[in-house]
């Protein structure tokens, strides 16, 4: 079974060879023994709420992506800048790899974003593979993961990648890729002539989405004195409803909207910087990841601009499409075998 996951700051979205997809947010959280879960119904399905176990001599309790988020009270995002070592992201992979698979065998594809994907990029590789053989138990099924491959490839060159798998592409010209995540913006330059990727005018800039949320967090502490944790006003966002806290009503969505014309205008005027020497050959920019659409405006005073189809899911679709060639190149080799 072929898997590409994507394993954002904000969200872990995933993709397998049989269309099959997952998305939720990379929140953990300590598990516990719910006993009154389903006594009333909250509208939220099984699949948006992970119960993960990780078997062994001491098992391992976590609540995963939303259940974290309504229920466990330490969730938190369990990343470091340093992610050659893959422990802390553990309960991530597995539950996403574990509700994709279906317990077969897998061929994973991941990555990490361009800046830390050449120094972190083996580590990382390394690290996922000792995973394989793990036993779980998810939302009560037991499953064991196994890795036949670990493929690595670098966040927005996967997006580009899938974009020019599925003939995307024009034959010439100079193309943009923008990709707005959770944490970080990555950002590429292709000679779609020469079919090539211009190093030099790719760039991880350190600004993504969650500076929005933390706008609205630091705009709540100067009217109240204090500051709402980042997962309440993110789950705010999400649902488009307002958060209520220190007895007043905050409408997070529409604060998160007017905050997020700083994000936009901090990525144009990179990406102005990065590829000054090419701005007036741009044919056009594709915008890609979950915040694409907040910078699409900015970035339109620059060159043209298209949000890419299902933007979230453009990374996990690019790996995706890498791990399909990869393999369809290595029957191909072998003589079909």
């Amino acid at each position: 079974m072929l898997v590409g996951v994507d394993l954002g700051f904000g969200y872990c979205k995933g993709l397998n060879e049989a269309g099959e997809r997952i998305l939720f947010p990379s929140v953990v959280g300590t598990g516990f023994e719910r006993r009154m879960a389903g006594m009333v119904y909250d509208g939220a399905s099984e699949a948006d709420n992970y119960d993960l176990v990780v078997l062994g001599d001491t098992p391992e309790h976590y609540f995963v992506g939303h259940l974290a988020l309504a229920q466990a009270r330490d969730a938190a995002r369990p990343f470091s800048d340093e992610r050659s070592a893959a422990g802390e992201i553990r309960p991530l992979l597995l539950t996403a790899v574990g509700a994709l698979c279906k317990g077969e065998p897998v061929t994973l594809v991941t990555g990490l974003p361009l800046e830390p994907y050449f120094k972190q990029a083996p580590g990382l590789k390394k690290s996922l593979e000792r995973f394989s053989g793990t036993e779980i138990r998810l939302n009560d099924r037991p499953l064991k993961i196994t890795f036949e491959k670990v493929i690595m490839f670098p966040q927005a060159v996967g997006a580009l990648y899938g974009h020019l798998v599925r003939g995307g592409l024009r034959p010439s010209g100079m193309i943009g890729l923008v990709d707005v995540g959770y944490k970080t913006t990555d950002i590429v330059l292709y000679d779609a002539g020469a079919k090539r990727v211009l190093e030099g005018y790719a760039d991880t800039i350190p600004a993504g989405t969650n500076d929005v949320v933390v706008a609205v967090q630091d705009e709540i502490k100067r009217e109240v004195g204090m500051a709402p944790s980042p997962e309440w006003v993110e789950e705010a966002v999400i649902r488009g409803i307002p958060l209520r806290f220190a007895r007043r009503k905050f409408d997070v969505p529409g604060m998160a909207a007017a905050k997020a014309g700083q994000l936009a205008e901090l990525v144009a005027s990179r990406v102005a910087r990065r590829w000054r020497d090419h701005l007036q050959r741009l044919e056009v920019v594709l915008l890609a990841g979950g915040g694409a659409p907040l910078v699409q405006g900015a970035l339109s005073r620059l060159a043209p601009c298209e949000v890419l189809p299902d933007s979230q899911f453009a990374n996990a679709a690019g790996f995706l499409a890498k791990g399909l060639v990869s393999v369809a190149r290595e029957k191909a080799s072998s003589g079909g075998k």
